[in-house]
Order: C-alpha cells, then structure tokens, then sequence
C-alpha cells in the first residue's frame, strides 16, 4: 500500500485494507480517521463476524453465571 492510498487496519487481526476494497466511501474515511483510536472501531468483515458469534457466547456465560448465582443463592436459604 502506497503512503496516498486510503487504508484501515482492522483492530482485531491487525491487517490493512484500501477503504475502496471493503466499500469505505470517502466521508467514512475521513470520520474513520479524525476521531481518536478507541472512538470509533473498524473491523474487517472476518473479524466482525467472529466478534458478534464471540460476543453472544460471553452473554451467554454471563447469563448462565447469573442463574447459576441465583440458584446457589436459594440453596443457601
């Protein structure tokens, strides 16, 4: 990738895309890159799909932690 080229690195798998590759409009890389890092998150279509599948797991454990804490709860009492 050329130094004038537009790129995002995506923040999970660290790789760089040209914004024109993955549909990044001109006004989209702007915002992309005026705002802190943290502010806004880009992630590559890869990444973004396995960090909705691996949010759902951890609000499903967080689910089963809960119900598990309040049956422990209603054996002790």
């Amino acid at each position: 990738m050329k130094a004038e080229d537009q790129g995002n690195e995506c923040e999970i798998c660290k790789q760089w895309y040209h914004s024109s590759c993955v549909d990044i409009t001109d006004i989209e890389y702007e915002v992309l890159t005026i705002y802190k890092i943290g502010s806004i998150h880009w992630y590559c279509a890869t990444c973004n799909v396995n960090s909705v599948q691996l949010l759902r797991l951890v609000f499903g454990l967080q689910d089963r932690l809960q119900k598990m804490e309040s049956d422990m709860g209603n054996i002790k009492n």
